[in-house]
């Protein structure tokens, strides 16, 4: 698989390059929630390393923020398996929806 490259009409968000907060999430002082709000965008997909930490984060943010969010089940991977059940419960309880990239495409 190539590298991922983005192209000059792509969003592109940078996070965690401020030192007020912890940078988990890809709203959190981005930007992002505003961006995707102003082209109209209603639903999210999710996806990452560190379920329990950045996509959590995440998708907590995204679905505060009043998007419907898709967790790409097979597109995430954990740092603490022990910590995956508890989070997915918290993202489920906001509205997630848990599926395959396959599915979501």
């Amino acid at each position: 698989m190539p590298p991922l490259a983005a192209d000059a009409a792509d969003l592109v968000v940078h996070k965690g390059e401020t030192i007020a907060g912890a940078g988990y999430s890809g709203f959190e002082s981005t930007g992002l929630g505003a961006q995707l709000g102003a082209l109209g965008v209603q639903q999210v997909a999710v996806c990452g390393v560190a379920t329990e930490y950045c996509v959590r984060a995440t998708t907590i943010d995204a679905a505060t923020a009043g998007f419907r969010v898709a967790l790409l089940t097979d597109l995430i991977r954990p740092v603490q398996v022990a910590a995956v059940e508890n989070a997915l419960s918290e993202m489920s309880a906001l509205g997630m929806e848990a599926m395959d990239s396959k599915l979501w495409l």
